[in-house]
């Protein structure tokens, strides 16, 4: 889509179709706009053309796909109420006929209000009224049902072979079964995407996005998970934001979580499709560097964990800079990295690499590996009770809490000489974000160094390290009493030493021993005898079977000396980065060139495995490119390795990729690109790219170019849809 193309007018929208070659060039494009691609349909400046797109199959049955086209700024009825364009496609790319729906065609009867923006973002989702026509979600993201633009979404039940409205469901605050609430200004449909039929009642779920949705503060953002029945009612909703939803993740003041958003496979092996969600103006280590929050979902729709991707969370190392907007859009790539589990890729048009605003674009290989819900943080982990005199005692308190998602459950106790527990012994369970403090009592009996552990019952626990002295003892120094190895990759080790030490004046004994996953010790196990002064460095081995948080007690055998607490974490988790590469002007082996504001990866689409080597492909819009004049654009199509870097690439533009049609300075092609799959039955692939500055014969009004691509990466010829000359 190229929303603001200006063929015919200002504004007004275009759409490009491409068709590519299978080492990702544009073999030919079809431009479809108010001028081209035998488009009939009348668009007036502003319209906003493009805006949104969904697939829609073969809706009418001819062997050819056909498309849906939002123009959420259309005026049919009055000032900005938006509208959709079906397309019926030729197989070069052009139009056959198309079907408007809007407020006062295509058998659509609302009704719609001015400004409502109908059309902002719109999804195909299966048939939901059982006539075997797939059906169309659409976003009304200013609605002001309920109150001034709360938003609504429209669902769209058509006919296969006009493309009008053969019925429709509303919902919105106060339509469609759908419980809200909603506040004023929540913007209720700025994002749409699909789920799978999460209640099994035989109907596909639908995600819905609220990037200002005030929960907890400002411009936050939501997400609403709608449980659909048949007709296109909702049945239930489940909303997730700040404070709701089962979602702990931190959102700040204008962070707009829930400005983009892509369902993506199920990540951690529960059989429920999972949800990616953008927050474009997240702060996390500078100013708008933005963000992307993966949400593990329960069957009720509810988050059972979350892993936040950004400049310093969940394995991402990016380097992310202020203003880069990471996480503008979203889009699933599925399987890049063949490793069975779901990829995305991430825009952030933003990014600086070789110049102001060139942008950039962000593979992400994710890791589904199964890990636990809950997250356990111990506070503190060991407790110093300093010098306690023989015959009093002094208490002590230590916090479990249940940092993630689901339930952590464990078990408090301990059996050591001198200490003893007052309160919080015996089993727990701690829903999410949910703490149980345990308080502990020092009274020792003599004159010696107590040391002891309270076990927390669960292997996503540290357990509590204690000591005390008797006032008057000597005994043992064991130092440290506790070893964070930190994160270490699978089938990797680290190892990590510590020391007991008798700093009294007769024989220390004890024998060093442990019973723990992934923990070995590999020098200073066993019995041991130790004179005055003498000491025992011991080496402790952890070498992780799989990606969790391993805890382990390592027994010093003396009742003088403390026992040592481990933790580790073998790298990896739902949702995290596995793996990532930035391609930009300086990396990915991506040689460009780029020059300064290109803003190289302002326009983003998978092409699926373009070349046949099993990786899937990328085109990367850079609507500001110089090649033959001021701003003319370009586009680039990267094929790709394995591991995320650039195999090859073919850019095409006004001087390159055999790109015939000549265009014209400010034209911007490349503002958007969309891949339609093999449109002319050729085998190879191909493109559809916006220009929405391109003049055309008759001024100005943006254009859609066709790209029918040779195998080799060449354009073999084009079809360009806009404004027509007077005569043609």
């Amino acid at each position: 889509g190229a929303e603001d193309d200006d063929d015919g007018g200002s504004n007004r929208g275009a759409v490009w179709i491409l068709f590519l070659n299978d080492d990702g060039t544009v073999r030919e494009a079809q431009k479809i706009s108010d001028t081209e691609g035998n488009f009939d349909g009348i668009l007036d400046n502003s319209d906003h053309f493009g805006i949104a797109l969904a697939a829609l199959g073969d809706l009418d049955g001819d062997g050819f796909e056909d498309l849906a086209v939002t123009a959420d700024g259309d005026d049919d009825g009055g000032n900005s109420r938006g509208a959709v364009w079906i397309l019926f496609l030729n197989i070069n790319g052009t139009v056959n006929h198309e079907q408007k729906i809007s407020s006062t065609e295509g058998d659509f009867v609302g009704p719609l209000s001015n400004y409502d923006t109908f059309g902002r973002s719109a999804v195909c989702v299966p048939d939901l009224n059982s006539d075997g026509v797939p059906d169309l979600v659409v976003g009304a993201q200013y609605d002001d049902d309920g109150g001034g633009n709360r938003g609504a979404v429209w669902v769209l039940f058509l006919h296969p072979t006009t493309g009008a409205v053969v019925g429709h469901q509303k919902i919105s605050h106060s339509e469609g079964g759908f419980g809200g609430p909603l506040s004023d200004d929540d913007a209720f449909g700025s994002s749409v995407a699909l789920l799978d039929d999460l209640d099994d009642n035989g109907f596909a779920e639908i995600a819905v996005g609220a990037q200002a949705d005030s929960d907890g503060g400002s411009n936050r953002g939501a997400m609403w998970i709608l449980f659909m029945n048949a007709g296109g009612t909702v049945s239930s909703q489940q909303k997730i934001s700040d404070t709701d939803g089962g979602f702990t993740g931190i959102l700040l003041d204008n962070d707009y979580f829930g400005y983009s958003a892509a369902g993506v496979d199920d990540l951690d092996g529960d059989d429920i499709s999972d949800l990616v969600v953008g927050a474009f103006r997240d702060d996390d280590g500078g100013t708008s560097r933005g963000a992307v929050w993966v949400l593990l979902l329960n069957s009720d729709g509810r988050v059972d964990s979350h892993q936040l991707i950004s400049s310093t969370a969940g394995g991402f190392e990016g380097p992310l800079e202020n203003y880069d907007e990471f996480g503008t859009s979203v889009a699933h790539l599925g399987d890049y990295d063949g490793d069975g589990v779901s990829d995305i890729v991430v825009g952030a048009p933003g990014d600086d690499d070789g110049g102001s605003g060139r942008g950039a674009v962000w593979l992400l290989s994710l890791d589904g590996e199964a890990g636990s819900a809950p997250v356990c943080d111990v506070s503190p982990s060991s407790i110093d009770f300093g010098t306690v005199a023989v015959g009093s005692y002094l208490d002590a308190t230590f916090t479990i809490t249940n940092t993630g998602g689901g339930e952590l459950t464990g078990d408090v106790g301990e059996t050591c000489d001198g200490y003893t527990i007052t309160e919080g012994t015996g089993s727990y369970i701690l829903p999410a974000g949910e703490e149980l403090a345990v308080t502990v009592r020092f009274e020792p009996p003599d004159n010696t160094t107590y040391e002891c552990t309270i076990e927390t019952g669960s292997e996503l626990c540290v357990d509590v390290a204690l000591t005390g002295q008797g006032e008057g003892g000597t005994g043992c120094d064991v130092s440290p009493t506790s070893i964070d190895f930190g994160t270490v990759s699978v089938e990797d080790y680290q190892d990590e030493t510590f020391t007991i030490t008798n700093v009294g004046t007769g024989e220390l004994t004890g024998n060093v021993s442990e019973s723990c996953d992934a923990y070995t010790i590999t020098s200073g196990a066993g019995a041991y005898i130790l004179t005055a002064g003498q000491e025992l460095v011991v080496t402790v081995r952890f070498e992780p079977p799989d990606n969790i948080t391993y805890e382990c007690t390592v027994e010093t055998g003396s009742a003088s000396c403390l026992d040592v607490s481990l933790t580790g974490l073998g790298q990896g988790g739902p949702g995290n980065v596995l793996l990532h590469q930035k391609i930009s002007a300086t990396e990915g082996d991506f040689t460009g060139p780029l020059e300064w504001g290109d803003q190289f990866g302002n326009a983003l689409a998978s092409l699926g495995d373009f070349d046949g080597d099993g990786v899937p492909d990328v085109v990367v819009g850079e609507a500001r490119d110089d090649d033959g004049g001021t701003l003319r654009g370009a586009v680039w199509v990267l094929l790709m390795n394995d591991v995320g870097t650039v195999k090859s690439q073919q850019k095409i533009s006004d001087t390159e990729g055999s790109f015939d049609p000549e265009l014209e300075n400010y034209d911007s092609f490349g503002a958007a690109v969309s891949s339609i799959g093999d449109f002319d039955g050729d085998g190879v692939r191909d493109l559809a790219v916006g220009a929405p500055g391109d003049s055309g014969a008759a001024g100005g009004n943006g254009a859609v170019y066709l790209l029918f691509l040779e195998s080799n990466g060449t354009v073999r010829s084009t079809k360009r849809i806009g404004e027509r000359a007077l005569g043609d």
